[in-house]
């Protein structure tokens, strides 16, 4: 019985709907092993393997749906004629994985201050905070976090203290808090320290940044052992993406034998038109 769609359409609304299915297999099971590997809750375990795929996993994806090949063309060709590069197969898979990289790193701090939160039950507050921590009925610790170690301006330091400065206040005066701050790196730093700025403002090492937020020891490690496992989920997403750009880029940079035309990424075809959805 024909539904009415083009069979093409047909094709990728089936392939989409497995897709999906897939990833939703996959997250189901790869909650259960970040559980065992962070020893945290089910639940905790959910949020964080969420998190992943929303702030890493999905970005990817959208941004491969949006190339076309001759995007792809911005490295200079001459990398891949040292590195041997000899398909377009090839090809892509490096240029892909230059752009992946290039982007990942806001994509990592995001989901990472994601963890911080998930995992310590707290909340981002606003004001420049990035977590708001209860410790018991009448302590607080305020966090303001980073990927790495100097990847701040001078100026972007100074104004990630006056944000905690500003948090803390309210909490201090109104509220009768005892408020700890602390500015975090969240992997990179080696050694705890009060800030220059304001000794009262705390810089532990990263080690002691994530047992501050955990309760536990050598959280670190086992959280890049999580990246890894979730790192699936990025190729699980993208594939689909992935698979259609090698198949454009080689009707449009491929020689006659089927390998890559270096003189075609030098002088490319010109850039074909896609049709309106």
């Amino acid at each position: 019985m024909s539904t009415g769609e083009p069979v093409g359409e047909q094709e990728s609304s089936s392939s989409q709907s497995s897709s999906a299915e897939q990833v939703d297999e996959l997250r189901a099971d790869l909650t259960t092993k970040v559980a065992a590997l962070l020893d945290v809750d089910e639940e905790k375990a959910r949020k964080i393997v969420e998190a992943f795929d929303a702030q890493i996993a999905r970005p990817v994806e959208s941004k491969f749906a949006e190339l076309q090949p001759h995007d792809l063309l911005k490295r200079n060709p001459y990398f891949y004629g040292v590195l041997g590069v000899t398909s377009v197969e090839d090809w892509i898979d490096r240029a892909l994985a230059d752009l992946e990289t290039s982007a990942l790193e806001s994509h990592v701090g995001r989901w990472l201050e994601d963890v911080a939160r998930i995992v310590s039950g707290g909340f981002k507050p606003g004001s420049g905070v990035d977590v708001q921590r209860e410790i018991g009925d009448d302590a607080v610790e305020l966090y303001s976090l980073q990927m790495a170690a100097n990847t701040k301006s001078s100026g972007g330091s100074q104004a990630e203290i006056n944000n905690l400065r500003q948090a803390a206040a309210p909490l201090r005066t109104h509220g009768g808090k005892r408020v700890t701050t602390i500015v975090g790196v969240m992997y990179g730093r080696k050694s705890s320290r009060p800030s220059r700025a304001d000794p009262n403002i705390l810089k532990p090492s990263s080690e002691e940044l994530w047992e501050r937020l955990t309760g536990q020891k050598g959280f670190l490690p086992r959280l890049l052992a999580v990246a890894r496992l979730l790192s699936v989920l990025v190729g699980a997403r993208a594939r689909d993406e992935a698979e259609r750009l090698k198949i454009e880029a080689a009707r449009l940079f491929a020689a006659d034998d089927g390998t890559l035309d270096l003189g075609k990424l030098i002088e490319p075809p010109p850039r074909p038109r896609r049709r309106r959805s």
